[in-house]
This record gives structure tokens, C-alpha cells and sequence, in this order.
């Protein structure tokens, strides 16, 4: 549900399919308070993936990719549209993060296909709009990443699991750095597969090594943002970039017991009957934590001490939809 949703400059979208004509879809302008028909996607069946580039957009269902520009002046001759670019080596559920470069026009995407990572980039201006490979290493990112100015770096949520709420940093790839490897067709006409065998690659024992075939260095943050207290059981989440000095908000979905029903029990209640942990109620909240980010004296990510929280209790029945969630900056 929550993938359907994308933006677009001050506009919202709501891509879903159904009940739509056959190239609109819904158009919520933030600015202007105004509801109103965007562009319908020429794929958004399935789960689709929004990857913001630039002033842009890049959809990925499947290995079928399309570009969104920013919308035209108001009253212009054009036509705000999707355009259909050339299939993506890789399918949407391959995908661990997608980058955009400062550049304003280069989406970097990291994905493992059968066990092999591998980095790819899109310039969504060049006339051919061919997807090139990096290398065959991935981002140490899950998600969404976003460029920092202020740290002159990639900064995102760390993919690897035992680092759960943590964030990290890593320098920006050059986009004219391609690798010596490259992708080979599968037997499926929307998929090609990655050979492993393709390229160089780097071990730690060879003395001889291609900088360019390396992935880019990075570094873990000292803090752990969430996944803090083992009471509360957590959902999702998503990170969205504020601007200024390394400013950003931290949305993450939680659940917990709740502790006042089982304050109310009443163990004189001869009529009391044992209930699992499982089985009794839980309170869910939306938790939004506000900080900036910093390199200190010792050149580490760190979270500035002063942070700002805000919780809003969240409708129990609505729990299968707090696994994946969207926030927008407009």
C-alpha cells in the first residue's frame, strides 16, 4: 500500500492503478491545498519503487524502468509523463538501496542477485539511458540514502543486520568509475543475471588491485537510533534528509504492551484467567526523533546529544501497513 505513494516536487502521488482513467492517477499539491490527476506510471501494477534523482523520479516494477521529471511551468505546453527507459539488469526485489549522486541527474543502485552483489548508476539525461555497472560490491546502506553537503557523504541506514539502527556514512562514487565486469543475459526475457566470474576482483592477499573495482569507504555511527529498548517490539521505519547542517528526522513504527491493562488486573479476581503475552493488547506509536549529524574529533558519525521526540498513538487494526512506510520532505 504504502509504495504506491511517491512525490514530486510540492505534489504527492498516489499511484495505485484502480478506479483511475488509464493515464491519471491522484495529485496532491502541499503547497496549494489543491486536489488534482498527475501522471499514471505505464507500469504501477505489483510494488513498484520510487527512487528520487535530482528534481526526478525513476520507477521501478519488476526490470521495468521509467523516468518522472519535475512537473512543467504552470499553463506550459508540455506534458507532464512518464518516459519509458531501457530494462534494468536487475529486477525491484533485488534492490538493497538506491543513491541519487549530487549531480542532480545519476541514480546509483546496489542489488544482490542469487547471492552476488553488484552497484549500478543511471544518468537520467544521457539520450541512451543504459544502466552501467560499478562494480560488484554493494552500498553498506538499506533503503533510501541521502547525499549530505554538509559531510560531503552518502549517509543512510546500515544494511547489515547485527548493526540494526545504526547509521553510516560513505563517500560518493564517481560516476564515470565503471568496472571491468559486466552482466550476462538469464533465460528470462525481464531479468539478466550477474557473472560472478566477470571482472577482477580484490582480495586482501593480493598486493596488486584496482581502485576502481573497490567499493567505497564508509563509516559506521556511534549512536543506535532505535531498536533501543527490547520491551518494544519494532515495525519500521524511514529516514528523511532536512537540509541545513546535517539535519534529519527519524520515523519509526513501534509497538509495545500496554502496561495499563495489565496494571488493571485484579489478582484478588477469583474469576481471573492466565493470558499469554501474546495475546494481550498492544499500544502502537509513531516516534519521530529529530537530530543532526556531525564527524567528531575523531572523525566517527555521531548524532548531536540534543534531540527532539514526538510520539502519536497509532489505530492497533492498522499493523499489517506499519511495516513499510513513506515520509516526504516538500
Amino acid at each position: 500500500m504504502a509504495e504506491h505513494f511517491t512525490a514530486s516536487g510540492t505534489k504527492i502521488l498516489a499511484t495505485g492503478c484502480r478506479g483511475w482513467p488509464n493515464r491519471a492517477v491522484q495529485s496532491f499539491d502541499v503547497r496549494s491545498r489543491t486536489l488534482a490527476l498527475g501522471p499514471r506510471p505505464h507500469r504501477c501494477s505489483g510494488r513498484p519503487l520510487y527512487m528520487p534523482v535530482g528534481r526526478g523520479l525513476v520507477s521501478l516494477v519488476g526490470s521495468f524502468t521509467e523516468f518522472l521529471d519535475r512537473p512543467p511551468p504552470e499553463h506550459s505546453p508540455f506534458e507532464w509523463s512518464w518516459e519509458e527507459l531501457e530494462k534494468a539488469p536487475f529486477g525491484r526485489l533485488d534492490v538493497t538501496c538506491h543513491a541519487a549522486h549530487p549531480d542532480g541527474r545519476t541514480l546509483f543502485v546496489s542489488v544482490v542477485i542469487k547471492g552476488v552483489e553488484a552497484t549500478f548508476s543511471l544518468d537520467t539525461r544521457a539520450e541512451d539511458g543504459t544502466w552501467k555497472q560499478h562494480g560488484d560490491w554493494t552500498l553498506p546502506f538499506q533503503g533510501h540514502v541521502h547525499f549530505d553537503p554538509a559531510l560531503d557523504a552518502w549517509v543512510g541506514l546500515n544494511e547489515d543486520k547485527k548493526y540494526l539502527g545504526y547509521l553510516c556514512s560513505c563517500n560518493v562514487v564517481g560516476t564515470d568509475v565503471v568496472a571491468s565486469s559486466h552482466v550476462v543475459p538469464a533465460d528470462s526475457d525481464d531479468m539478466v543475471s550477474i557473472d560472478p566470474d566477470a571482472g577482477s576482483k580484490c582480495d586482501d592477499e593480493e598486493e596488486s588491485c584496482d581502485d576502481d573495482d573497490l567499493p567505497p569507504r564508509w563509516r559506521l555511527g556511534k549512536d543506535k537510533m532505535f531498536c533501543q529498548d527490547p520491551c518494544e517490539e519494532h515495525h519500521g521505519h524511514v529516514l528523511v534528509y532536512m537540509g541545513g547542517r546535517s539535519k534529519y528526522c527519524l520515523m519509526e513504527c513501534i509497538s509495545a504492551l500496554d502496561k495499563d491493562y495489565m496494571d488493571s488486573d485484579d489478582e484478588d479476581d477469583p474469576y481471573k484467567v492466565e493470558v499469554r503475552e501474546e495475546d494481550l493488547p498492544r499500544y502502537h506509536v509513531l516516534r519521530l526523533t529529530k537530530f543532526t549529524l556531525k564527524y567528531d574529533k575523531n572523525r566517527e558519525l555521531s548524532a548531536a546529544k540534543r534531540r527532539r521526540v514526538r510520539c502519536y498513538k497509532l489505530l492497533p487494526y492498522a499493523d499489517p501497513f506499519y511495516d513499510d512506510i513513506q515520509a516526504f520532505l516538500i
